[in-house]
């Protein structure tokens, strides 16, 4: 993914990147900061192809079913109703598909399996998001800001922090992490507004909305890795590429269509996610 100038001698300046971090920026995003996993980065800097092989259990914790979902739209969303709503019902849906529940076979026994349960249940926050490329801490802690106004975190939950603008400077489209709020360890996933940006457009817009079809492509991507690898220590492969790392910008749409998967009665265009029992990059089973 997208190089920084001597990236090993400022990890090591740093101290604050773990060994598995460190094998992780051989082969993906250099650019994320510090304790960041998986980030999509621009399409045409991507590093997809599935070199590196099957993904690897390192035995870290996964989220199984069920997993709440819920947004924190930051910043000012007032013209934006038709692409949260896209948005809404694409996580609504996609622990239906047959993509999602391939899944499954990283849960480690046959009789769990994975799930993403949203029950509309969001947050706002209309102060201006950051300006340039937050830290974890910046996005856990606004995220425990919001959660904590009116009850309390739910570990098994992923949060998905949508600003309404694109910091300066990134190289980046998304990112997932984890971070403590009120005692509780929570899935947190960035992703700043793609609209204009475009490295992190699809070009591709079956719902005729730029910022909500290109949003919901690297959404599932950040939501997969989330899924399977929370915190960095459970599935990636040799080279330290999760999920959707793997397959990021490959695409198999319907023959002949604008989309690749129909979701809660909707079409999107979303990428292909690696699956171990194939041993390559997956659309549709069925």
């Amino acid at each position: 993914m997208l190089p920084i100038p001597n990236p090993k001698t400022a990890l090591l300046l740093a101290g604050l990147i773990s060994l598995r971090t460190i094998v992780f920026a051989d082969g993906a995003n250099q650019d994320l900061p510090p304790g960041a996993h998986g980030g999509v980065e621009p399409r045409d800097k991507a590093h997809h192809g599935g070199g590196g092989g099957n993904l690897i259990d390192h035995g870290g914790a996964i989220l199984t079913a069920p997993s709440n979902f819920h947004f924190v739209w930051w910043g000012d969303w007032s013209a934006g109703a038709g692409t949260q709503s896209l948005l809404q019902n694409f996580v609504s849906g996609l622990s239906n598909t047959s993509l999602f529940q391939m899944m499954d076979q990283y849960t480690r026994s046959q009789s769990v399996v994975v799930g993403l349960s949203y029950s509309k249940t969001d947050y706002a926050d209309t102060s201006a998001p950051p300006s340039h490329g937050p830290s974890v801490s910046t996005i856990v802690s606004e995220v425990c800001k919001v959660v904590t106004a009116s009850g309390q975190p739910d570990p098994t939950a992923i949060y998905a922090v949508m600003t309404s603008n694109f910091p300066n400077g990134a190289n980046y489209c998304a990112w997932h992490s984890s971070g403590s709020c009120s005692g509780q360890t929570i899935q947190v996933i960035y992703h700043p507004n793609p609209a204009a940006v475009q490295g992190c457009s699809t070009g591709v817009y079956p719902n005729n909305n730029p910022q909500a079809d290109s949003t919901a492509n690297t959404l599932s991507h950040e939501i997969f890795e989330t899924i399977t690898d929370p915190r960095g220590s459970a599935w990636y492969d040799q080279n330290g590429q999760e999920i959707g790392d793997k397959c990021a910008w490959t695409f198999s749409p319907v023959p002949g269509q604008n989309y690749t998967n129909t979701v809660a009665g909707l079409n999107y265009y979303i990428q292909r996610e690696w699956s171990n029992a194939a041993s390559g990059c997956v659309q549709n089973l069925h």
